[in-house]
């Protein structure tokens, strides 16, 4: 907020906790008077603060600021507003006459990962050329380190889409990693960082998987898309969920109990297609144990414990992403990490070869020659089938 005067308006932008606002004046006066307003409401310091401004550049890196407000011209040009706003940004200045108002556009060569594998397809190349080697840093979010070197990674999962980033991290205690762990969803701006919302998660892994070997299926549990975001908030046992990927708020939770023990999802053309386990008594993540000390022993015991093999059955299934229902769900072995979709089909390799099912009503179109696969397969470890240009 450029020209905070008494900081009046500059605590009417604090809509919600969701925003930092930023008040620059050129007067000392102003800005102690606009301290005293703030600090009077309660707020100073955490999410509203002021600062005397006189240069002729604004104090912010590249593309980080949301919003830009002036009550009065701006000393300098358009073009050290637009340095300032990020993507989709806004500036609404008063001339002295009128307000205008500008917005950034959006860079056409900047692109989103919705997936753990970037889309539907696994193909994990994005169409973004503007990423490459870093010069510098953008913003800094807390915790600065994981929980541990050996053991479970504190971060399950990470996408982004529309100027949003959300992950699946740990926040428990780093002072050992044997305390408890505090898992949660979390939502920030792409592009400065702020912390839009959380959501808790009541059980996820084990932070005593060792060796951040895996499981190789857990990032799949994540997907935003345009507006949602559609999770897993829990590990199994937990029914998928849609949420509002502004607000964090729930918009629907699939009443299915075919659903609850989901361990992968994709979004392809309008559907969501989900991997789910057939029998609620197979081995869980939740079963495991950890029983020896050396890391190595340890990795060795959980890749014995849960192997994948042909012999394990899964039900493929086809949601409706606008409330959950179900359209239709087939039963077949799915060997890990190969749920994949395009326009064609929904395909996996059932352990013997690829299969192809019709997106439609799930009815199989065809299915490949052998292809051989070692199993049975460590959890740590996964094939991956990518679907791309109708290969």
């Amino acid at each position: 907020h450029f020209g905070c005067g008494d900081g009046q308006l500059t605590v009417a932008l604090h809509d919600s906790n969701s925003y930092y606002v930023h008040g620059l004046d050129k007067s000392d006066a102003n800005v102690a008077a606009a301290r005293a307003y703030i600090k009077s409401q309660g707020l100073y310091g955490d999410e509203v603060m002021v600062e005397q401004f006189d240069g002729d550049r604004l104090p912010y890196i590249e593309n980080l600021v949301n919003l830009l407000v002036s009550e009065q011209p701006l000393p300098f040009d358009a073009n050290e507003i637009l340095r300032v706003l990020s993507p989709n940004g806004v500036a609404y200045i008063n001339d002295g006459n009128d307000w205008t108002m500008t917005v950034k556009p959006r860079p056409s060569d900047i692109d989103y990962w919705t997936h753990y594998l970037y889309d539907a397809s696994n193909n994990a190349v994005s169409k973004d050329t503007v990423v490459g080697p870093p010069r510098r840093s953008q913003w800094h979010g807390s915790p600065m380190w994981c929980r541990h070197h050996d053991r479970m990674s504190s971060i399950s999962a990470f996408v982004s889409e529309n100027d949003r980033v959300f992950y699946i991290i740990d926040e428990g205690s780093k002072v050992s990693f044997q305390l408890p762990s505090r898992w949660s969803l979390y939502a920030r701006d792409a592009f400065n960082g702020t912390i839009l919302w959380k959501k808790p998660i009541t059980s996820w892994m084990t932070q005593m998987w060792p060796a951040k070997c895996g499981p190789a299926q857990l990032p799949r549990r994540l997907v935003a898309i345009g507006d949602k975001v559609f999770v897993t908030l829990g590990l199994d046992g937990t029914a998928l969920s849609c949420l509002d990927a502004a607000t964090g708020n729930v918009l629907w939770t699939s009443s299915s109990s075919t659903t609850v023990m989901t361990e992968e999802l994709i979004y392809s053309d309008g559907t969501l297609f989900t991997m789910v386990k057939s029998d609620p008594n197979e081995t869980t993540w939740n079963d495991y144990r950890p029983l020896e000390t050396w890391l190595w022993s340890a990795r060795d015991r959980a890749d014995a414990l849960f192997p994948w093999n042909s012999a394990d059955s899964r039900k493929v299934t086809a949601i409706d992403p606008d409330n959950g229902n179900i359209i239709w769900q087939k039963d077949y072995p799915i060997a890990p990490l190969s749920l994949a979709a395009d326009a064609n089909g929904v395909y996996f390799h059932d352990g013997s070869g690829i299969i192809c099912l019709d997106r439609g009503d799930g009815t199989e179109k065809w299915s490949s020659a052998a292809i051989a696969l070692k199993s049975p397969l460590p959890p740590k470890l996964a094939p991956t089938l990518r679907a791309n240009s109708g290969l």
